[in-house]
């Protein structure tokens, strides 16, 4: 069991290190701020259009089929290797979700589309569930 955490944590680390690499890279090959500028822009309404699709989404699904997940289980499975089990870890990047003070929609949004290191969930949890973590993430507070 202690091999299988360690294998985790370090392969954690490492693709953290190599986004990290990457990042610096970008940096420098986007020497013109015309171009920075254009990356920063469409950032701005990638988010935009996370953030509607994140709201659709919790328009979309059921009160019932939301509460029917259960939602610790599904942290606990997906989440708990980075964020921790009471979401005070910060692992490979990952914010301490005691801390945070997104919004439902951003949340969901983040699980959904996925951020930084973290993997988009659409293609590995149904939509109830997403929204299901989301919002126990906000009992964690």
């Amino acid at each position: 069991m202690n091999k299988h955490i360690t294998l985790i944590i370090f392969i954690h680390i490492l693709f953290f290190s190599i986004a990290c690499s990457n990042k610096d890279k970008n940096k420098t090959n986007n020497s013109s701020s015309n171009k920075t500028s254009v990356k920063k822009d469409a950032k701005k309404s990638a988010s935009a259009a996370q953030l509607n699709k994140a709201a659709q989404l919790i328009a979309g699904v059921s009160a019932t089929d939301i509460a029917a997940v259960n939602a610790a289980a599904v942290f606990k499975k997906n989440c708990a290797s980075c964020h921790g089990l009471k979401g005070d870890m910060a692992l490979s990047g990952a914010k301490k979700l005691t801390e945070s003070t997104a919004s439902l929609v951003e949340k969901v949004a983040q699980i959904y589309h996925g951020k930084g290191l973290m993997i988009p969930y659409k293609n590995v949890l149904k939509d109830a569930e997403i929204i299901a973590v989301a919002k126990y993430v906000e009992q964690l507070r």
